[in-house]
């Protein structure tokens, strides 16, 4: 899916389940004034037959990815390198600017003729920049994923406390999502030495 001048540069987006994603298309058109937005999946070029054969191979490092049809799969971040890589390179190939993996989990390095955006390693470094304790909430979409997304973010210098979120509930407003993230550990974040962590605005009182 693509949004904007088809003459303009080309930000190409790689998500790891299937395209479209208007969601995507949308949220990075919205910060990438002048740039013609397109994701592909990762997954396009597979059947749900496929698919779920990839979704059964054991692995320790699950991603929840969406598809078409609006169901998910937990399919192995080792599964899904090779593919997200291959739309990678024929974003590159359509001349693409740039190309963004839109993951946040631990994902590996993609080969591409053109810089490649992990949003996996770019979140840490503004996190880091932004927080003046290590202490900080993750939250992730699987169960599967809380053990892999602990050790990473410990490996990038903090002390998470993870949970799983299920990102198909709804919440009637802010509060009730970060405490829900949190597990019942919020209160428990939030009392350092800067006092108590307010959840609707994030600031310490």
């Amino acid at each position: 899916m693509t949004q904007r001048d088809p003459a303009a540069p080309l930000l190409g987006i790689v998500t790891i389940g299937q395209s479209p994603r208007p969601d995507l298309v949308a949220a990075f058109a919205a910060h990438a004034p002048g740039a013609r937005v397109e994701v592909r999946g990762a997954l396009d070029s597979l059947d749900t037959t496929a698919i779920d054969v990839l979704s059964e191979l054991p692995t320790d490092y699950p991603l929840l990815v969406r598809l078409t049809d609006a169901t998910t799969r937990s399919i192995g971040r080792d599964a899904l390198h090779p593919l997200v890589q291959r739309v990678a390179q024929s974003f590159a190939a359509d001349g693409a600017s740039a190309v963004v993996v839109a993951c946040a989990g631990d994902f590996p390095d993609v080969a591409c003729d053109v810089p490649v955006v992990l949003p996996g390693r770019v979140v840490p470094a503004v996190t880091r920049a932004l927080c003046t304790s290590p202490r900080i909430g993750v939250a992730t979409p699987i169960e599967g994923q809380v053990a892999a997304a602990t050790a990473k973010w410990r490996t990038d210098g903090f002390d998470p406390v993870t949970n799983q979120w299920d990102p198909a509930m709804t919440y009637p407003n802010h509060t009730d999502r970060v405490t829900f993230l949190m597990n019942g550990e919020l209160m428990s974040l939030g009392n350092d030495s800067r006092g108590r962590l307010d959840p609707m605005t994030m600031r310490w009182s």
